[in-house]
């Protein structure tokens, strides 16, 4: 079976500067018609991001996609533009992720698992920063919410986990955490020469194993999501251009 996927950002206004990097890179691996970007009605991006498939939506979100609503939310969300573009594969990324292949997917089952990252060893998720689901199964863990034990205020990156083995998925895990074989961006001249100057402070980009995706992730307590574009931004400048 091809793989024909479609990619769905859940974000909201606080994201707006990042979002443009990422889907700057998606367009350089689909098309306009297979990327979706699902709003925070109750916190909205300023502005309709162009070329993309844009929706608001009005479920409550729980702060940071939290809660058995939140969820059900997510998955319905994800079908129905699955549906739209006959898509056979989900990939729900955050606003803070560079795709630069699919790798990471196409390495693994992805008809039978949920494929994503962990940040730490011991984690038995999936990051929900970046995962792919297969869209036959999305409807199935939907169903499966009533009688799954979702707290309250659980993340969605628990949840989707724990409904995706409910329903029979395998959980794919690639290693992100810090004993595993990540590189630092930071330790190459461009962006070390970016942090050294000052324009970039506090920040790094991990390259998750060798499967060539980028994930902004923060050093600081204190994110500046300013200054997490202006490294994607740079990245994508440099890698490109």
């Amino acid at each position: 079976m091809n793989i024909k996927p479609v990619f769905c950002i859940f974000t909201y206004g606080g994201d707006s500067f990042l979002l443009g990097q990422c889907i700057r890179a998606l367009h350089l691996l689909t098309t306009k018609q297979r990327i979706f970007v699902f709003d925070d009605a109750a916190t909205p991006l300023p502005f309709a991001p162009a070329d993309v498939q844009y929706v608001q939506t009005h479920f409550d979100r729980k702060g940071n996609l939290n809660g058995p609503e939140c969820v059900e939310g997510e998955l319905l969300c994800m079908y129905e533009a699955a549906m739209k573009v006959k898509a056979n594969v989900v990939i729900k990324l955050d606003s803070d992720i560079i795709l630069n292949n699919l790798k990471w997917l196409t390495d693994g089952d992805w008809k039978n698992e949920q494929i994503g990252f962990k940040l730490r060893s011991d984690q038995t998720f999936c990051s929900g920063a970046c995962y792919s689901l297969p869209v036959s199964a999305l409807l199935k863990m939907a169903r499966r919410l009533a009688e799954t034990h979702i707290a309250p205020l659980e993340g969605e990156s628990i949840a989707i986990s724990k409904l995706a083995r409910s329903v029979g998925l395998s959980v794919r895990l690639w290693d992100c955490s810090a004993k595993s074989e990540e590189k630092l961006w930071r330790a190459s001249s461009i962006y070390a020469d970016a942090l050294q100057n000052g324009k970039i402070r506090s920040k790094e980009f991990l390259l998750m194993r060798n499967l060539d995706v980028i994930y902004c992730t923060l050093i600081s307590p204190i994110r500046n999501k300013k200054a997490d574009a202006a490294l994607m931004k740079l990245y994508l400048d440099n890698k490109y251009n």
